[in-house]
């Protein structure tokens, strides 16, 4: 026998098993492919962890304005939320007003990267610390301190917003909180809308649990509507904080959303203007529908879904769990004259779920259907199912679907709401009047360059 025969004898088990694994690696991948076309169980929809792919919305109509620790606290939610829906296209700039140092720090880490280069952030080395819940008359009094900061930042978020959509805002939206660096954001607001006269400015602000706090915020937001704020989402401290705060972010996300579906009705802007200027309050249901994996190659990446009926019978539930006016925002929404639960003259209501869209439009008509049957008016009430994407993935209670219904409803007597809600609940803090004039902030000048 000659070498190459002997060479021959050698090689054959090498390609045998070379072509044996190219064989059952074809194989296995015609067996991944065919999983990954094998349809849900009958009965299923598929639940969406995350719906950043598609991006629904690139219109950078927005920009967003995130007042003190409260602002970038809700702002990182809302951003966040956006993301996981393919909703943050419709943030064109992020102007944040986050003096203290870890605030700020922590607001660019936990926000998602892809707002990365629309956020603008102001600093003043002087005030570093923060502003450390002082009243407005101490804040106004270090306007010469903070404000060619703000003057700067301001002025930067505006050229960052046109370069980077080549266009004004349609929509400012401002969350701010009663701390010391609510001022900030009414002199911003302000500055805002001389660059942007026509754009719209809402606002999204928090009644304090402490007393002290909660007694500034009618002057508070008196400076704001002074300001150029039209109209503010309100909640209560008093009330469930973290359903407040869900309820809002996904609340504003519903908004966005029904926008990019090509609902005009309920699309932001015109949204706003049907619930007139003054104080909205809101109400949600937050429902958990448990989703299971849909799994069928080991190698392929593992698909949620809930059964059908289980998850519009918890949109149903939601739904109507947000129809009373107890328990919303604020409390319990009465008409101090008349002694009776009042009746919002136009009201959105949404209800939002991780359901790819393609899911949901039957259940959106069933909902709809049944929720105006006989004896309830669809005149001025606005329903919408939206979708949306979240983490869904919980190592205690399992994988869940989320459903959040959220009802917005304006409220008839602002100023009376308001000295209302901010009566401090302790009498040995009675807060007090403040002079909460918006301060103005004047261009920058040769010699200002030099402050912080």
């Amino acid at each position: 026998m000659d070498q190459n025969h002997i060479a021959a004898l050698l090689a054959a088990p090498v390609i045998i098993g070379v072509a044996t694994v190219a064989v059952r690696s074809w194989q296995d991948q015609r067996k991944l492919t065919a999983a990954r076309r094998q349809p849900l169980p009958g009965g299923a929809v598929g639940v969406s962890e995350s719906l950043q792919r598609r991006r629904f919305d690139r219109s950078g109509r927005i920009m967003l304005v995130l007042g003190g620790s409260f602002g970038a606290g809700w702002g990182t939610l809302e951003l966040n939320i956006l993301a996981q829906s393919g909703l943050d296209g419709a943030i064109g700039c992020i102007l944040g007003l986050e003096l203290d140092t870890n605030g700020a720090d922590r607001l660019r880490k936990q926000m998602p990267p892809c707002f990365g280069d629309r956020l603008e952030m102001m600093e003043c080395r002087e005030l570093s610390g923060g502003l450390g819940n002082r009243s407005p008359e101490e804040v106004n009094a270090l306007q010469k301190v903070w404000g060619p900061s703000l003057r700067r930042a301001v002025d930067a978020a505006a050229q960052r917003h046109q370069w980077l959509q080549n266009a004004a805002p349609g929509l400012i939206l401002v969350a701010y909180g009663p701390g010391g660096q609510a001022m900030l954001s009414a002199a911003a607001i302000e500055a805002l809308r001389g660059q942007f006269p026509e754009a719209y400015i809402a606002a999204i602000t928090i009644l304090p649990n402490d007393s002290l706090l909660r007694g500034r915020v009618p002057q508070i937001h008196a400076a704001m509507r002074r300001a150029g704020v039209a109209v503010t989402f309100i909640a209560d401290n008093l009330q469930d904080v973290v359903r407040n705060d869900t309820a809002s972010a996904v609340g504003i996300a519903a908004f966005i959303a029904s926008g990019a579906s090509g609902d005009a009705v309920t699309e932001f802007n015109n949204a706003l203007r049907l619930l007139g200027r003054g104080l909205i309050a809101f109400k949600a249901s937050i429902r958990q529908v448990p989703a299971h994996v849909h799994q069928p190659h080991p190698q392929m990446e593992p698909i949620f879904y809930v059964w059908r009926d289980l998850h519009q019978m918890a949109m149903r539930t939601a739904l109507a769990e947000i129809q009373g006016t107890d328990g919303t925002s604020i409390g319990t929404i009465r008409d101090a004259a008349k002694d009776r639960v009042a009746t919002p003259p136009v009201r959105f209501d949404f209800v939002a779920t991780a359901v790819y869209p393609e899911h949901l439009k039957a259940a959106e008509d069933d909902l709809v259907e049944g929720f105006f049957g006989p004896g309830r008016s669809r005149a001025d009430h606005h329903l919408q199912v939206i979708s949306i994407g979240t983490g869904i993935g919980d190592s205690t209670k399992g994988v869940r679907c989320p459903v959040v219904a959220v009802s917005f409803r304006p409220l008839a007597d602002e100023d009376g709401w308001l000295a209302q809600l901010a009566r401090p609940q302790n009498p040995a803090h009675p807060g007090g009047l403040i002079d909460a004039t918006v301060p103005k902030i004047v261009p920058l000048s040769e010699e200002d360059h030099h402050v912080a």
